[in-house]
């Protein structure tokens, strides 16, 4: 079931087994605190469907993305960190969202990212083992 807001919107793509992120506008801790939240929701909801979710991929849509703040910033290394994420694929980044993504993912310590120009090409990466 996928969880949107005016912020983000948050799903499990059955037919590629993939989570599905795109953040929409600015980020402040409160908008990263309540992404988080419908995360770890999300995945209880699909671990209890039966799927059956070791390290999860994901493909993070931030061609809507605004300013993320700092604490927002640090909230998501935070999940990285906590998450058994396989791959993340990150469409819709031009260079200075590259850059915030990359400090992000410098944080958490993840190091298995790619950007992609569009969304076919990510999910068939995510898809590879």
């Amino acid at each position: 079931m996928p969880e949107t807001t005016s912020k983000f919107q948050i799903a499990f793509d059955e037919e590629n087994k993939i989570f599905r992120c795109a953040i929409i506008g600015d980020h402040t801790e409160k908008d990263a605190k309540e992404m988080l939240d419908s995360v770890w929701q999300l995945m209880d909801e699909v671990i209890k469907e039966g799927d059956r979710v070791e390290k999860i991929d994901v493909l993070n849509d931030i061609s809507r993305a605004g300013k993320i703040s700092k604490k927002a910033r640090e909230l998501n290394a935070i999940l990285l960190k906590n998450i058994k994420i396989n791959k993340i694929a990150i469409i819709g980044a031009n260079m200075f969202r590259r850059t915030v993504v990359n400090i992000i993912y410098h944080l958490a310590g993840f190091k298995n990212v790619k950007f992609f120009n569009n969304e076919k090409t990510a999910i068939d990466w995510l898809k590879q083992w």
